[in-house]
């Protein structure tokens, strides 16, 4: 005589989780959590194409899960991008993750600054411009081989919205010798 010839599973895996990322890599590196056991699956869709464990893109170690997007599917246009991690067990109950449009693709630079061109017998001169900057953009201000940075002491940024003015105070410690110099400014967002 035998015993427990039937088997009913209902319960599906753990849910997997998929990490946010905001970057600018058309071939980014996607990660999460998948807890599996022997005879789990996972699979990734990302941007239309479904990736599975061992077909060179998708791994999987411990409790986490890579996905490296290969170059032939490298996205081409910016923007927000659903992930879906999908954990399956032997007997095909399945675990999708929970979240949404986990990937961000932004490729597109800052607005270049304008430098306001200057005429002084001052060695330390206020400089000044404007920026259209974003909320999470920042500015910086190289002059002399000395670089400020938005918020020091010296280099202050004005106005509400995108529309900005600044000026850069040179301080003594810095004080410029007569001659003709370049001013860079430069706006970084938060990818850099």
């Amino acid at each position: 005589t035998t015993v427990d010839e039937l088997t009913i599973d209902l319960t599906p895996p753990p849910t997997p989780t998929v990490e946010s990322l905001v970057d600018n890599a058309p071939t980014p590196l996607l990660s999460g959590t998948a807890v599996l056991v022997t005879g789990d699956t996972l699979s990734v869709t990302f941007a239309g194409t479904t990736y599975q464990l061992g077909d060179g893109n998708l791994s999987h170690a411990g409790s986490r899960w890579s996905l490296q997007v290969p170059a032939g599917d490298a996205l081409s246009v910016d923007g927000t991008y659903d992930v879906v991690a999908v954990a399956a067990d032997e007997f095909g109950n399945q675990a999708t993750d929970i979240t949404v449009d986990e990937y961000v693709l932004d490729t597109v630079l800052p607005a270049s600054p304008v430098v306001d061109f200057v005429e002084t017998n001052d060695t330390t001169p206020v400089i000044s411009g404007s920026a259209q900057m974003l909320a999470d953009e920042s500015l910086s201000v190289r002059v002399n081989g000395v670089t400020y940075l938005q918020g020091d002491s010296q280099l202050n940024v004005f106005g509400a919205g995108i529309a900005k003015t600044w000026d850069l105070q040179i301080p003594v410690a810095d004080a410029i010798p007569e001659g003709s110099y370049d001013v860079d400014a430069f706006t970084t967002d938060a990818l850099g």
